[in-house]
């Protein structure tokens, strides 16, 4: 093997691909990538045949996707209601967001790009919001009363001086002030939960993609 490709670039030793364009440089190489070339002929072959359909961008519109998304979201919501684990959030978070990702491989056998986990991630943390979301408020209908009466017990619990908890009672006596309260927390739950699932989606689509050679030029 020399020690030069054709391109210039040097070749490091054992190296099966050059590492600048790509081109194989033994026969066990060039043999696979004229099988991985023969196999992508016969694909669009297929899908121009209309034997294979084009798979949909990842997005709510595709139900892999979506269905992918929905029961890593359906996870994550059902840990982040149990007591002691909600406070594992920023593990549930990211990890439900790579779940999302894995499923999606196993369904279809492709492997969505960092970009592409990133948005299963971003669908996973909006469906984890959502049944959180019903989770809470199911919950507090059936045994805790409406928001307000949460808030105050929640106040009464907290060590803080008299004085300054018998103002933020007042304040939540206002329908204003603990609707600006609920504006708020919802905001930053989604907000975090996004942001996490998100970064969850990337990182499992970096992990679990393919480790292929550079194709040749």
């Amino acid at each position: 093997m020399n020690s030069t490709c054709t391109c210039g670039a040097a070749i490091p030793d054992g190296a099966e691909f050059c590492p600048l364009c790509g081109r194989p440089l033994s026969e066990e190489a060039r043999q696979a990538e004229a099988e991985r070339d023969k196999a992508a002929i016969e694909l669009s072959r297929r899908r121009a045949a209309g034997e294979e359909p084009q798979s949909r961008p990842i997005g709510f519109g595709n139900p892999v996707a979506l269905r992918s998304s929905y029961l890593a979201g359906l996870l994550a919501a059902f840990l982040s209601s149990l007591p002691l684990l909600n406070f594992l959030c920023f593990v549930w978070y990211p990890a439900t967001g790579f779940l999302s990702v894995y499923l999606y491989r196993r369904r279809t056998g492709e492997s969505p790009t960092p970009r592409e986990g990133a948005r299963l991630g971003a669908m996973t943390g909006v469906l984890t919001s959502v049944i959180s979301l019903v989770i809470g408020a199911l919950n507090s209908l059936v045994s805790e009363g409406d928001f307000a009466d949460v808030f105050r017990r929640q106040i009464k619990q907290m060590a803080v001086q008299e004085e300054l908890q018998r103002d933020m009672l007042e304040q939540i006596e206002n329908p204003t002030a603990v609707a600006l309260i609920v504006l708020t927390i919802l905001a930053m739950t989604l907000i975090a939960t996004l942001g996490f699932s998100t970064a969850g989606g990337a990182l499992g689509a970096k992990v679990l993609e393919d480790d292929r050679p550079p194709s040749s030029q």
